[in-house]
Parts: structure tokens; sequence; C-alpha cells
């Protein structure tokens, strides 16, 4: 049975179909290249791609290439994929590589390697940092020094120790009251 790397529910036949669909695009486009080759380039190209397909085209446009599927959108000022079909189609050709690094030995090193996809979306905009690493001791000795941790101010004494015990985003946390 398959299951999802950040689920335990198994992934639906609809999800097969749609992650195959961005494999296929994704082929298309770039060929069929080594896992461990894709990069960040890759990803970049691929999403901004997709952001300019056309919204269900007629099945004569569907047949041509991507590319030309792009310029007939374009010439025709036909409507264009929403951000969020971009963003599954991102995100399901994310998962598969998560996939097949784990569970394959397309990638030599898995501890070094990084999905390319990480921090992609179709919204347009992109995570600054491709991964969120944690806080290290050193950080956290810097945060909470108390040389400098000594507000009497109550939103500069808890916002941090909430950031800490739970992991939230800062703007979360600041509009608590």
């Amino acid at each position: 049975e398959r299951r999802r790397s950040d689920a335990d529910k198994p992934i639906t036949a609809g999800s097969i179909e749609e992650f195959r669909v961005a494999v296929d695009r994704f082929i298309e486009l770039f060929g069929d290249i080594e896992v461990a080759k894709i990069n960040r380039t890759h990803a970049r190209d691929f999403r901004d791609l997709l952001r300019q397909l056309p919204a269900r085209p007629p099945n004569a446009i569907r047949q041509l290439p991507l590319r030309d599927q792009v310029e007939w959108a374009r010439d025709n000022k036909h409507p264009i994929l929403a951000k969020d079909t971009v963003a599954k189609l991102v995100g399901g050709l994310k998962s598969v590589l998560d996939q097949v690094a784990k569970h394959d030995d397309f990638v030599d090193d898995l501890n070094t390697w990084i999905n390319p996809f990480l921090g992609f979306t179709g919204s347009g905009k992109r995570s600054h940092a491709a991964i969120r690493l944690p806080f290290g001791q050193d950080d956290l000795l810097k945060t909470f020094n108390p040389a400098i941790y000594n507000s009497y101010r109550p939103s500069e004494f808890w916002i941090p120790l909430l950031l800490y015990y739970t992991g939230a985003r800062r703007n979360e946390i600041a509009q608590l009251h």
C-alpha cells in the first residue's frame, strides 16, 4: 500500500494520476534526466511554465507541446491554470522526488541531497530559505542570554518563549492578545 511520507493516509488514485501528469509534463519539458541532476533552475522553470499553461484547453491544443500551449493561451487570451492547480502539480512533483530519493538508489547521498522543489509554490512566492533549520545551541544561548533577555515588557518576554516552545511563526504569536 502506498503512503505519503508526511501523513498516514493512503495516496488516492486521483493523487497518483495528478502526480503522473506533473512527472509527464516535467519530462516533456526537460527530458528524462536523472533525479540527482534535477536542480532549482529546473524547478523554477517548470513552475513558471505551469503558471502560463491554459486551463481546460480544447483537445487539439492539449495535444500540442507545452510551450506551444503557452503561446496559444497568450495569443488567444485564454485563462491560465489556477495558482492552486500549479501548487498542486509542483507539490506532486516534489512528493514524487522525495519518495524516489528515499526508496530508490537514484540519489547517491540522501543525507546531502535537497529536493530542488522544496520551497516552491504556485502562488508566485518563493521561500527565501529553502529549509527552515531548527535553532542550534549557540542560537538559543544568544537569544536567551540574561544580558539581552531581561525585558520587563510582556511581549518582549513572552514572544521568544512562545516561539521556542510552539514552533509557530513570529507573526502568528505577535497577533495573540
